[in-house]
């Protein structure tokens, strides 16, 4: 099914308007006056779409995705630059996807119940058809990594599978934990392991012919984790002080992570060593955002901007919420708070730019791709596109 709303109305507002938009209207398209914003390059463009997930979950080169926690919500993408149609899938019975896309084809596994039989689905994009469902025994902990002809899953029964149609052609079963979120980095498979487990239970629809190999392991300790993505081979693994608390970011060879103990650490993807651990960085959500030049951090204490290369801190702001939603643009930082304020902040100040107070939701990731800002306020997604301005 296709949806499409139409831009409803155009004005300038002054930013502190916003909070008496109503949410029956579908679309707002609004200016804000560069008087009211006193940073002197960008201005933000706001777009704010009605929607019926309010979980942003991915993106990919054309599409935002986002998807609700119940079976009423489906699985809606968002086109990259605002404009064009709105898709909603809704594959089967399942809640809180996980899903990729590559190419016009995605890839959706349910994050639902450990008690209750799962699928991967593989979607035809645009039309929303299922191509072909393949029966999952567990939850996924990661969206999944389509990879040559291959689909790379990871379960919280402890198993990583990589699986062609539904015949598994390497796998992993790690015992008494799973694997945290995944990256395909060049020929790389980088993962860190999670806490979280259920026992595993039979494959009764799978094919494990001969030629697969299935290896188990049982890790003592936390551990950071690259295989060879064609093969399922170790490259290499690191012992970490805790396990990983939330997505991955990899940038010029070397990879970032949040642990559950608060700290983010570096590590070179070449051979696992621990360029630089910070403590002390996040809370329990384990959020963060990190490009070339700053690595943007939110704790039960403070928002804090690190040196990406040394993970040295470049400012702090003492705010009294926690777990922010935290996003990066060039030099701008991002931050929705439990106040309800989405703030920009200068990157290499911290000081703030300028502020909107609109009840944004604050359980969600702020979502930063090429020139657009995506977060999400009740069950609409709010779409930022940020212009240089000549």
């Amino acid at each position: 099914m296709i949806t499409i709303w139409i831009i409803a109305l155009m004005v300038s507002y002054p930013s502190d308007q916003f909070s008496n938009l109503t949410p029956e209207q579908d679309s707002i398209y609004a200016e804000i006056s560069l008087d009211l914003v006193p940073y002197r390059y960008f201005y933000p463009e706001v777009v704010r779409y009605q929607s019926t997930g309010s979980n942003l979950i991915g993106y990919s080169e054309e599409y935002v995705i986002a998807a609700g926690q119940s079976v009423n919500f489906p699985i809606s993408l968002f086109p990259m630059d605002s404009t064009g149609d709105i898709i909603q899938i809704s594959p089967g019975w399942q809640t809180s996807y996980m899903v990729s896309i590559r190419n016009d084809t995605m890839y959706a596994i349910s994050t639902g119940h450990q008690q209750l039989r799962m699928d991967l689905y593989i979607i035809q994009i645009p039309s929303g058809d299922v191509l072909r469902s393949v029966y999952v025994p567990s939850p996924s902990v990661s969206p999944p990594i389509p990879f040559n002809d291959t689909v790379i899953i990871s379960l919280l029964d402890g198993n990583l599978v990589s699986i062609m149609g539904r015949t598994v052609v390497w796998g992993h079963l790690f015992d008494s934990m799973s694997t945290g979120p995944m990256y395909l980095s060049e020929s790389k498979l980088l993962f860190g392991t999670s806490g979280s487990y259920c026992e595993p239970q039979r494959y009764t629809e799978w094919n494990v012919p001969d030629s697969a190999v299935i290896e188990s392991h049982s890790f003592s300790e936390p551990m950071f984790v690259a295989l060879n993505p064609e093969t399922g081979a170790f490259l290499w693994n690191t012992s970490i002080s805790d396990h990983v608390a939330d997505q991955l970011y990899v940038i010029d060879g070397i990879v970032y992570a949040s642990l559950k103990d608060g700290s983010v650490i570096a590590l070179d993807t070449d051979n696992g060593s621990v360029e630089w651990q910070e403590h002390g960085c996040v809370g329990e959500a384990g959020r963060f955002a990190v490009n070339e030049d700053y690595l943007i951090c939110s704790s039960e204490e403070a928002i804090r901007c690190l040196d990406p290369d040394n993970g040295k801190e470049l400012w702090r702001q003492n705010w009294n919420s926690y777990n922010h939603s935290v996003g990066l643009y060039e030099h701008i930082c991002f931050v929705i708070d439990y106040s309800g304020s989405l703030t920009a902040l200068d990157a290499d100040t911290g000081d703030i730019l300028w502020l909107f107070q609109k009840n944004w939701s604050s359980g969600n990731s702020i979502l930063v791709n090429q020139d657009f800002l995506y977060a999400t306020s009740g069950h609409q997604i709010i779409c930022i596109n940020l212009i240089e301005v000549e």
